[in-house]
């Protein structure tokens, strides 16, 4: 995977690679974003999640940390409205 920062990441999986998008949104704050991105695919992964919803899940992650003026704060509900705006195509 290769972060895109605010335009989402590209990932290899299974031999194709994919652009993940991310939502459009205003951000406060982007410290602690990767840390956050890279804690929610190690979330994905031991849920034994697919590695394209274990992008998604990290990405939610990230992204919902950017709305919060402190670091590493994450809130389910957040992370799971992100999740289903990611769009993902193959490139």
């Amino acid at each position: 995977m290769v972060s895109l920062g605010k335009d989402g990441c590209i990932a290899m999986i299974e031999g194709n690679v994919y652009r993940f998008i991310a939502p459009d949104v205003k951000v406060l704050n982007t410290v602690g974003s990767g840390d956050s991105t890279i804690a929610g695919m190690a979330v994905g992964l031991s849920l034994g999640m697919s590695e394209r919803d274990t992008v998604k899940l990290g990405m939610a992650c990230g992204i919902t940390n950017t709305q919060f003026s402190e670091t590493g704060r994450v809130i389910p509900e957040m992370v799971k409205s992100f999740y289903e705006q990611v769009i993902v195509e193959k490139i």
